[in-house]
C-alpha cells in the first residue's frame, strides 16, 4: 500500500513538472511591424526558416490612421489578450507606395537579399492597441509619417509646427497586412522592384513576382 502511494505521488509530481515545462517552453509570437520583410506564410505557427529584415533607412513615408473595431477576423488576435475584443483599436497604413518603392530600390543590401529570396512580403499595415488618448492624437494629427533611422522606426505626428515622435516598437501590434513584390525593368537593363501588390493580386504586364524570371526576361528582350 505504501509503495502504491509513493508511485501515485511520483506520477503526480511528474505530471505537474512535465506540464509546467511544456508551458514554459512555448514561445509567444511577436508580430512584425511596419516595413518588416519576410516570408509570413506560416508565421503564426512559427514554421519559417528565413530571418526577418526591414528597411534600414528612408525618407519619411506618409501614413494613414483609422479606427478599427476588434473582431474575430483579426488574423493574430488569439495570441493577445482576449479582453480587447469588441474594443476600438488603431490601424496604421503606409499610403505613399512610391516613396516606399524608392526606399527599397535605394537599399542595395536589401535589394540583393530580396533578389535571392522567394515569396517575401513587406508589412505595410499594422493594427495596434494603444491608449484612447494616444489613439486620438494619431487620428487628429494633420500629418503622420514613418521615418527610419539606422534601423529604428519612428512615427512622427505633425500638427503645424509642433512635432512629436514615437518609437514604433512601443506599440503593441495585434495584426498586420503585407504587400508582395513585382520585379521588372522600367529603364535599361537594371531589374528593380516596380510595384507592391496586395494579396490575391497579380503583377501587371511586364513585371514578375520572381526576380530571376524578370532578369531572364530582360536578357531575352535585349
Amino acid at each position: 500500500m505504501l509503495l502504491k502511494n509513493i508511485l501515485l505521488f511520483l506520477s503526480l509530481v511528474c505530471f505537474v513538472s512535465c506540464s509546467s515545462l511544456k508551458y514554459k517552453s512555448s514561445k509567444e509570437v511577436k508580430l512584425p511591424s511596419l516595413t518588416t520583410i519576410g516570408n509570413f506564410e506560416n508565421y503564426l505557427l512559427q514554421d519559417y526558416e528565413d530571418p526577418l529584415t526591414m528597411l534600414k533607412s528612408a525618407d519619411p513615408v506618409r501614413l494613414k490612421a483609422e479606427r478599427v473595431r476588434v473582431t474575430e477576423t483579426l488574423n493574430f488576435l488569439k495570441n493577445n489578450d482576449q479582453r480587447i475584443k469588441d474594443s476600438i483599436v488603431l490601424s496604421l497604413t503606409i499610403i505613399d507606395k512610391i516613396a516606399l518603392l524608392e526606399a527599397i530600390n535605394n537599399d542595395k543590401t536589401l535589394l540583393n537579399y530580396l533578389q535571392n529570396s522567394k515569396r517575401h512580403e513587406i508589412v505595410h499595415q499594422v493594427t495596434v492597441n494603444i491608449s484612447s488618448q494616444m489613439r486620438e492624437n494619431f487620428l487628429e494629427a494633420e500629418d503622420l509619417f514613418l521615418s527610419l533611422e539606422q534601423g529604428k522606426a519612428m512615427i512622427e505626428i505633425q500638427n503645424g509646427a509642433e512635432k512629436n515622435r514615437i518609437h514604433l516598437s512601443e506599440l503593441a501590434v495585434l495584426d498586420f497586412q503585407t504587400l508582395s513584390f513585382c520585379w521588372g525593368t522600367p529603364k535599361g537593363y537594371k531589374v528593380v522592384v516596380m510595384n507592391l501588390i496586395s494579396e490575391n493580386m497579380e503583377c501587371s504586364s511586364g513585371s514578375y513576382s520572381n526576380y530571376k524570371r524578370a532578369k531572364k526576361k530582360t536578357k531575352f528582350d535585349f
